[in-house]
């Protein structure tokens, strides 16, 4: 496999090098054929070109035919076969060589990273294997009421549910359910499966939080993940007994709990989670929540408020877990039409309302004004991401639509809620500053996911740039932030009682995601350099955020590192972009050393210091030397003047083929102030040039191995030209 991909890539990067027009496809298929074979067992991405039939295409339609419709990665390991779409994090570097060389040399590393995180995770099953995989045995209600704690302990761990926030407590009406326990404990007998499962669940959910808090009682002390384990598999239990593919009741708050439990513990991506979503959204559909209850005379009011507060938790589970895996949607937003919930207290109704009252102003804070403002922001995440997701190549118009309707709910945020630096909320309260997080980085990730298509792009034109730009800032916003949680969730901080609740494999996604892109960004702007494409204002701008940039990716590996050993996600992550770096480093140390070599002061003799040469000038030969790996061609084409042959020196006109004098390549020359120039610095493209030929304050523009050369430092006897990747007018 090494071999096959190593045939490819030196064929791809000879026909580069050769500067060989574009092979027309018979010719490319056969080439590709012969570094290939049918046994390959990994597709990486491709790109499909769409028809170009229709010469009435303008430029602008044109241009986004670049714009990539990948197919993904599929990898055929062993039995195994593994897919992810483009929008998977780790298939951002997958096309990069060192990435893909590292994990082909370091798989023994990797397996034994397996082993570790399987000790580390000993004891514990797969995400929502009770209920789909090992198969959850079927019992009577007598068993399952029997596994139900004692009343103290239920009441301890119920309290304890009710007082730990999270995005499952939208589904039940508190007033309602503890009306309900109390009846559960008056007539065991008569509780419905489904209720028991919904509680064993929320138990579940009450002893992880103590586990991942620290904070465990004595009565639960060392046992509160195996109890958490147990209690999960109970609620398991009674949804399998039930038939969860029945409409009944409480059926979808058993199994949407359920799920929460089993999220709640994992914290690298588990595709089994993503089709018990699948399950709970198809379960929703066939009870019709993707329609609004309002016209329906039999549902009561109360329903459909709750059934409202259930739709928009299982619609976010769907977007967020579908845009985690990397898959498309299985709620579009063109297939449903149900409301957002009212922005009301529970005690404000209940059961028996005949009607609903009003919903509050989004400025009167509720626990359900979170709520609504995070359920309309992963809406907007889910329209962009069937527009990621699209087979078609993605419309500018409708990316620019969307990024302003994504704009426009920010900006409704209530003010409560948006975000604020460190020091204007450092005495808000941590859930307030956890909500605040929470709604910024769906925001900043919902910029990442429409932006990103454009990147590859905007390196090309101009006109694209805004959503580079936007990419990029958002993922440096991103990691920025788990830069500050990572600080604020430390034993003592402000948002240590929360910290648990910011460890999930969603916010690890992100991170990953953000990570990826910026280190791709900073991948592509060095080679550029490499490669001497250094104009336009992308250029300028990588430049400027470089350093902000690098220090990101390094703050982020250095937060993988600690986890490494709990998740593989982690350590995956943290070893992709340890190569990265390791890449850069080594292009930014010579990068700064060839800088270094060119860093010379005039004397005083009027001609500018040379850092207030402008950098793209000084920095010309440097890019000259990156690009053939630190080393000048030997070559050296004929001067354009010599000062024997210039008539004119206020206007010099460049006339070629004349000859040119050379330092030897050993030469060393003194400089007035003692200072050493090595000729061996700049091989043969030193020119040596008589000062008294020479009128000091004439425009002079040299002209040598296709670049024009501007920069003039002066010395005893000579002058010395370096050189500008511009032409400039003299």
């Amino acid at each position: 496999m090494q071999n096959r991909i190593n045939r490819l890539e030196n064929l791809v990067l000879s026909l580069m090098g050769s500067g060989s027009p574009a092979m027309n496809p018979a010719t490319a298929a056969a080439l590709v054929a012969g570094a290939t074979s049918p046994s390959t067992t990994t597709d990486e991405p491709s790109q499909l070109t769409p028809s170009h039939d229709n010469k009435e295409t303008g430029a602008e339609d044109a241009d986004l035919q670049q714009v990539e419709r990948s197919i993904g990665v599929l990898k055929v390991h062993n039995d195994r076969q593994f897919y992810a779409s483009e929008a998977h994090w780790w298939t951002i570097l997958s096309d990069i060589a060192e990435v893909k060389r590292y994990f082909l040399e370091h798989q023994k590393q990797y397996d034994e990273q397996v082993e570790k995180v399987k000790i580390h995770k000993r004891g514990q099953p797969a995400a929502a294997v009770s209920l789909l995989f090992r198969g959850a045995p079927t019992t009577d209600q007598a068993t399952l009421l029997s596994n139900f704690p004692q009343k103290p302990m239920a009441d301890k761990l119920m309290h304890r549910h009710f007082n730990t926030d999270g995005a499952h407590m939208q589904i039940l009406h508190a007033p309602t359910f503890r009306r309900q326990y109390d009846i559960h404990w008056d007539h065991p007998e008569h509780t419905s499966i489904p209720w028991l499962g919904m509680c064993f669940a929320m138990m579940s959910l009450a002893l992880e939080s103590y586990h991942r808090a620290g904070d465990e009682p004595p009565e639960f002390r060392g046992t509160s993940r195996s109890l958490a384990i147990k209690y999960s598999d109970y609620s398991a239990q009674c949804l399998v007994t039930a038939d969860f593919t029945q409409p009944l009741d409480f059926m979808l708050e058993a199994l949407c709990y359920y799920f929460h439990a089993e999220y709640a513990r994992n914290v690298d991506a588990e595709t089994g989670l993503w089709m018990l979503a699948g399950i709970i959204t198809r379960l929703a559909m066939r009870m019709g929540l993707q329609r609004d209850s309002a016209p329906y005379a039999s549902c009561s009011p109360f329903r459909g408020e709750m059934r409202r507060r259930v739709w928009s938790y299982i619609r976010t589970a769907d977007i967020l877990l579908s845009f985690q895996c990397g898959f498309p949607n299985m709620i579009r937003s063109t297939d449903t039409d149900t409301n957002l919930p009212s922005n009301i207290h529970d005690e404000e109704f209940n059961d028996s309302s005949a009607t609903l009252p009003p919903s509050r102003s989004m400025t009167d804070n509720t626990p359900m004004t979170f709520v609504i403002a995070h359920t309309r922001m992963i809406y907007q995440l889910g329209r962009i991401q069937e527009l990621a997701m699209s087979l078609s190549s993605p419309s500018w118009d409708a990316t620019q639509r969307l990024d302003e309707e994504l704009q426009e709910i920010r900006a409704q945020l209530p003010s409560l809620m948006r975000m604020e630096s460190a020091e204007h909320s450092s005495i808000d309260p941590p859930l307030t500053i956890m909500q605040r997080l929470a709604l910024d980085l769906t925001y900043q990730k919902s910029r990442c996911l429409l932006h990103r298509k454009f990147m590859a792009l905007a390196r090309k034109d101009p006109r694209y740039f805004p959503s580079r730009k936007a990419c990029i800032e958002a993922c440096l916003e991103m990691l920025s932030h788990q830069s500050t949680i990572q600080a604020e969730c430390q034993p003592g901080a402000r948002l240590s009682s929360l910290a648990w609740s910011f460890t999930t494999s969603l916010t690890t996604h992100d991170y990953l995601l953000s990570a990826m892109i910026v280190c791709l960004d900073l991948y592509h702007t060095a080679q550029a350099e490499s490669q001497s494409q250094t104009s336009g204002e992308g250029y300028a701008w990588a430049l400027q955020h470089r350093e902000v940039m690098f220090n990101a990716i390094s703050r982020a590996v250095q937060t993988w590192e600690s986890l490494k050993d709990q998740s593989l996600e982690a350590y995956k992550a943290s070893s992709i972009l340890k190569v990265m770096l390791d890449k850069l480093k080594d292009h930014q140390a010579l990068r700064q050393q060839l800088q270094n070599n060119f860093a010379y002061t005039s004397r005083n003799d009027g001609l500018p210091p040379d850092g207030l040469v402008a950098s793209e000038h000084s920095a010309a030969l440097t890019l000259e030397l990156l690009s053939s790996g630190g080393r000048l061609h030997s070559e050296v084409v004929p001067s354009a003047y010599d000062p024997k042959y210039v008539q004119d020196r206020t206007a010099v006109t460049p006339q070629p083929g004349f000859g040119q004098q050379v330092l030897p390549a050993a030469a060393s020359t003194s400089l007035a102030d003692g200072s050493l120039i090595n000729s061996n610095l700049f091989g043969s493209n030193i020119m040596e040039l008589s000062a008294a030929n020479l009128d000091w304050v004439s425009p002079i523009v040299w002209y040598a191995r296709g670049r024009w050369l501007t920069q003039l430092l002066r010395m005893d006897g000579m002058l010395m030209f370096r050189g500008s990747g511009s032409v400039l007018a003299s």
